[in-house]
């Protein structure tokens, strides 16, 4: 497990990622670097998870995570999630479906795809993520 002092970052938004974060204790917010501004886009708690969308699809980390208070979180590195992965199939599917609930709810997204409902944009990101997670595992 790591630990981090309030307001430490934990991950940085643009950064290269090939782990995920799962909190044990303490809180941490997500920002989003907007035009030079910062973007509240919402808080972590205990039991969360964060830093799926680089280790599963290749891309850079999408945002900013910084801890509140003394937080501690274990990084499970691509290599780990492989081997659970490798034991139990499912779990694409659940992370696939964890990420494009998460996209679903971004609201810049759904501007973007103003013409389509909102299931027609879960089944397509949930099918777009489920592509690259394959690829990027191979």
């Amino acid at each position: 497990a790591k630990n981090y002092e309030p307001n430490q970052n934990i991950v940085n938004q643009n950064d290269d990622g090939s782990s995920l974060f799962i909190i044990l204790s303490g809180n941490a917010r997500v920002l989003l670097n907007k035009d030079g501004k910062d973007i509240k886009l919402g808080l972590l708690s205990p039991g969360d998870t964060f830093g799926e969308f680089s280790l599963l699809t290749g891309d850079k980390r999408s945002a900013t995570v910084m801890a509140i208070n003394h937080l501690e979180c274990l990084e499970i590195s691509k290599d780990a999630l492989k081997i659970i992965i490798d034991k139990n199939s499912d779990l694409i599917d659940e992370l696939a479906t964890v990420m494009a609930e998460r996209q679903q709810s971004n609201k810049e997204l759904n501007e973007k795809h103003k013409e389509l409902s909102a299931k027609e944009i879960f089944v397509f990101y949930k099918n777009k993520f489920n592509e690259k997670i394959k690829i990027f595992f191979n």
